[in-house]
């Protein structure tokens, strides 16, 4: 019979190893195209028995000649060919080559479906025909145009069509790669009696075991996500899990539109402006290939520093059109300031704005960074200051400047219309400083700042304490020291030496030194001082926010300060005097505050609204005195104000106390419904007390807008700087005053949005 094959299908001795030209693998990566034709192949070992179901093992077999695709008298002269050899029957049964015989590795998973796994020479899928019930250890291949012969690293691709028949064998041949899965970086797991299973693989670096299916999909995944620069596995190692679209393919390596370029450009400005980062930034090779992979782009180049700096000043301009918004709806702002000197000496005031919006939300931002090339006298302060207004336009809404108690910034504020506001934790901060000097604990404290310096000035003393801090179970950090100008160091160098007291013992107890280890009746002063200490640090940090309501905290916060440091009869000596030393200073320091705008803003707050952090006798004087605003800001306040003082006491005198028509007695009334509103927890916001009840207080409500927005502190300046340094650092010294300015400025904007 004819066979129906095409001509270059004739010839198998593309499968057939011979002495003079044996079969060679090919390369790794490589693939070789090999002319297939239907065989019949014959079990021998074990001798006429085929695979059982779920049966594995090593199985030789021999491949006939060619049949006809039409499954001729080939497959029946050698299936009743009793000949051991098998090859020898098949080759008298049908003139053809001569049979060679192949070892091969076959695993039956289920009756329907058995699989062939990797051999020494060939990988052959075989599929009994009929199988269960095939004859006697006769399989038949399929008829294939041609078939690749691959590296172990790939999955071997057959391209053929079926002959008809319903049950047939498929016989693909794959070269074996000795060095494994992926050029070596997996190899096959070696099995108790010898054997290769080619089902389980072994990764080369970390040595985890795998199953493997014909498909290195997940051997990659392992390979970059624990091997990624160890392995080298680059991007082409990774095709994708499914075929890509078209859509795909075309969108692949394709460069960014304008409108995704310009997006990215604005957020690479918006981050650099945020997080302080110099312009040069945009110049690293680094960020340029990151935002290459995270754009699949590899085409793109960062923007030049020149569109960063234009971007920034856009949105500087921006930013600052948002703020002049916001400042010209507000009835009242309050302002803070300070000076401070960069790294390259350059002298800057920063001032921060602070308002209670529309929505009764606290806004607190900076304004302005400018540099000061005088001296600080007053007059040049006060005049910074109204240029500051004046350029914000809002010199008739500032209500109060909060400053330290510098003798120049005072004398300031002083020559200014706004009210001043003393900073409440510069005040705090000299009385402690003075009760520490004066109280007795300065001989422990320098006993303290010595153990601590032993510790921290040498690394090796450091890893001995580290070293007993782990014995003790405690955590191993450094000890911390004290600065000098700076109180609340001093509590937390105390709170660390208590709490490694015994790991400083024994590290010390194990060296040599001449250090002077505190006593026990030392370590207990430390303690007392810790006692005194903590509720000054708590006042402290609670006074120094900007995202809450602080200013009327500050009466509240003097009473529990005054209380702590009340001299008690179990007190030793040195806590007397301590207390004694502290009580006297920060008194002195409490009148210098604005102690009339402090009780205004206590009143207005429905936490503190009782003044229970006053004395009785006062608390009716802090309403009279509300009472007396609330007709200063009534409508017809300035045809009045043209009056002249003795007829306007005369009208007040004239008054009637009980007409309830009276200017003066609706005062009064609403002052009562406020007064008889229960007070709310020190937890709530009274920010959303006075929006729910704006409507009821229509008089009181712009009065707390202009009280409560007032900062306790100068902290908010003081974080100002701590942002400038930041900018203005050792390699930024050269920035002009106006950059630092727009950088300063639009960071502290950005990060509070």
């Amino acid at each position: 019979m004819a066979s129906c094959a095409p001509p270059s299908m004739l010839c198998p001795t593309a499968l057939v190893p011979t002495p003079t030209s044996p079969l060679v693998s090919p390369a790794p990566g490589t693939r070789t195209r090999v002319p297939v034709l239907p065989y019949v192949a014959r079990w021998v070992e074990p001798p006429r028995q085929r695979p059982a179901p779920s049966q594995s093992g090593s199985f030789r077999v021999v491949l006939g000649a060619p049949l006809d695709p039409c499954w001729g008298r080939g497959g029946e002269g050698l299936m009743d060919s009793p000949a051991a050899g098998g090859g020898d029957a098949a080759a008298s049964a049908r003139p053809g080559p001569p049979a060679p015989r192949v070892d091969i590795s076959v695993k039956v998973e289920r009756e329907d479906e058995p699989q062939c796994t990797d051999s020494p020479d060939f990988v052959v899928a075989v599929r009994p025909q009929g199988y269960p019930g095939v004859p006697r250890g006769l399989v038949k291949t399929e008829a294939c145009d041609q078939v690749d012969v691959l590296d172990s690293a790939e999955r071997p691709a057959t391209h053929g069509h079926s002959t008809g028949i319903t049950h047939q064998t498929k016989l693909m041949a794959q070269s074996s790669n000795s060095s494994g899965l992926l050029n070596g970086k997996f190899t096959f797991k070696i099995l108790p009696d010898g054997s290769l299973s080619k089902r389980t693989v072994l990764c080369s670096y970390c040595k985890a075991e795998f199953q493997y299916h014909r498909s290195t999909a997940s051997l990659k995944y392992h390979l970059r996500a624990k091997h990624a620069f160890a392995s080298g596995l680059s991007a082409t190692d990774n095709p994708p899990p499914r075929q890509s679209t078209v859509t795909k393919f075309q969108d692949r390596d394709k460069p960014l539109d304008q409108t995704k370029y310009n997006t990215l450009t604005n957020a690479i400005a918006r981050w650099i402006a945020i997080d302080c980062r110099p312009l040069d930034i945009v110049n690293d090779r680094g960020l340029r290939e990151i935002i290459q992979i995270a754009s699949s782009d590899q085409s793109y180049t960062l923007p030049s520093r020149g569109t960063i700096a234009s971007r920034i000043n856009d949105l500087y301009d921006n930013e600052k059109t948002a703020k002049l918004e916001l400042l010209r709806n507000a009835p009242a702002v309050a302002l803070t300031g300070d000076h401070w000197s960069s790294s390259s000496n350059q002298s800057y005031l920063g001032v921060t704005a602070h308002l209670i919006d529309t929505a009764w939300t606290l806004q607190s931002f900076a304004v302005t960074v400018i540099p000061i090339e005088e001296r600080h006298y007053a007059e040049a302060c006060a005049e910074r200051f109204m240029d500051v207004a004046e350029e914000w336009n809002i010199q008739e809404k500032v209500t109060t400047v909060s400053t330290d108690s510098a003798c120049n910034t005072v004398a300031a504020t002083s020559r200014l219309s706004f009210e001043h506001m003393a900073c409440v934790a510069h005040s705090l901060q000299r009385s402690i400083t003075v009760a520490l000097t004066d109280g007795g604990f300065e001989n422990v404290l320098v006993k303290c700042r010595k153990l601590v310096g032993h510790f921290t000035h040498s690394p090796a003393n450091g890893a001995e304490l580290g070293v007993q801090q782990a014995a003790n179970g405690q955590k191993q950090e450094p000890l911390v020291r004290d600065m000098s100008p700076r109180w609340n160091s001093t509590l937390a160098m105390i709170q660390s030496l208590l709490c490694n007291k015994a790991a400083v013992t024994s590290a010390l107890a194990l060296q040599k030194h001449r250090l002077s280890m505190p006593t026990d009746e030392e370590f207990e002063k430390l303690q007392k001082l810790e006692t005194l200490l903590e509720p000054c640090r708590f006042v402290t940090e609670l006074l120094g926010g900007e995202l809450y309501v602080s200013c009327s905290v500050v009466l509240p916060a003097f009473c529990h300060i005054v209380q702590v440091m009340a001299v008690s009869d179990d007190d030793p000596a040195y806590v007397v005097r301590f207390k004694t030393t502290f009580t006297t200073d920060f008194t002195k320091r409490k009148e210098g505050t604005n102690l009339r705008f402090l009780k205004i803003a206590t009143a207005l707050d429905p936490r503190f609204k009782n003044l229970k952090c006053l004395p009785k006798s006062e608390r009716d004087e802090v309403w009279n005195i509300l009472s007396e605003v609330l007709e200063e800001q009534s409508p017809d306040a300035e045809t009045r104000e043209t009056e002249p003082p003795p007829k306007k006491l005369n009208l007040l005198l004239l008054a009637s106390d009980s007409d309830d028509e009276n200017e003066h007695g609706s005062i009064r009334t609403v002052l009562d419904r406020y007064r008889a509103e229960p007070a709310i927890s020190t937890n709530a916001c009274p920010l959303e007390w006075w929006s729910k009840r704006e409507g009821a207080y229509e008089s009181l409500a712009p009065l707390a807008r202009k009280y409560l927005a007032t900062p306790a502190t100068a902290v908010p300046c003081e974080r100002l700087f701590s942002l400038s340094g930041d900018v203005v650092n050792k390699k930024r010294a050269a920035l002009s005053p106006t950059n630092v300015n727009k950088l300063v400025c639009l960071s502290d904007w950005l990060k509070n949005k």
